[in-house]
């Protein structure tokens, strides 16, 4: 979080922030910077249900929660009775998707997040499971983006179906001809993947500045002109739909 501009003190109750993605679950807490205080297995969420609890730097603080596995929201609804779950209906953000509903609350958390912090027009790139861009106008309005398949899913994918394809580390490796398959297969996903981004970027928002977030945009910002990492930016982005409310 190095020279990031700051959320302004909202004067609101303290807030810890649960996002819930497809493969990992983060407890966030602000002070006033966010301080990841624990990481769980998605999968393994109502399992580590106790530790999550006594992870909380502050019990009493208020929860909002971003998640995209609607299935585990009632685990997670009981783990935290008076959780507050982020929803497209309540976000203090115009919306042009067509059906605001269906749009994953961790693009509006980054949308968000992103407008408080940097103002508009702006263009967040999530690079989880799924690579998610995410375009704020130039009146600050969610305007739309799109989802690509995610940098690990695509190597996973890679593995499963192709028979001589091994699963190998994601690295970035010097550009140029590989002359072995490990290397053909990191040069093609990581340059590939960062090829993918910044093209969509320029399809999608041109000269727009571009927020990478996610598991994956420490090995992806090298390779994006015009990118600035921000780490925790879907959990700034419960606090700012807290703060709103």
């Amino acid at each position: 979080m190095k020279n990031l501009p700051h959320l302004s003190p909202s004067g609101k109750r303290p807030v810890e922030v649960l996002v819930v993605g497809n493969t990992h679950t983060t407890l966030t807490a602000f002070s006033p910077n966010p301080t990841l205080a624990k990481a769980v297995r998605t999968d393994e969420l109502a399992a580590c249900a106790e530790d999550l609890l006594r992870a909380r730097p502050d019990p009493s603080a208020d929860l909002v929660v971003v998640s995209v596995v609607p299935p585990i929201e009632p685990t997670i609804a009981s783990i935290f009775p008076g959780a507050t779950f982020l929803a497209a209906e309540a976000a203090p953000i115009d919306i042009a998707y067509l059906d605001p509903s269906t749009l994953g609350p961790d693009r509006i958390a980054n949308a968000l997040a992103a407008r408080a912090l940097f103002g508009a027009p702006v263009l967040t790139v999530d690079c989880g499971t799924a690579t998610t861009f995410t375009a704020v106008d130039s009146d600050g309005r969610l305007a739309g983006g799109a989802i690509a398949v995610g940098l690990g899913t695509a190597r996973d994918a890679l593995a499963a179906r192709g028979a001589r394809l091994p699963t190998v580390d994601l690295a970035v490796l010097p550009p140029g001809p590989a002359t072995d398959t490990r290397s053909a297969l990191q040069i093609g996903l990581v340059h590939g993947h960062a090829g993918l981004i910044q093209h969509l970027c320029k399809l999608l928002a041109p000269a727009t500045p571009i927020l990478l977030t996610g598991g994956w945009s420490a090995l992806l910002a090298p390779l994006i002109p015009r990118s600035r990492r921000v780490e925790h930016l879907t959990a700034l982005g419960g606090k700012v739909y807290h703060d709103a409310r």
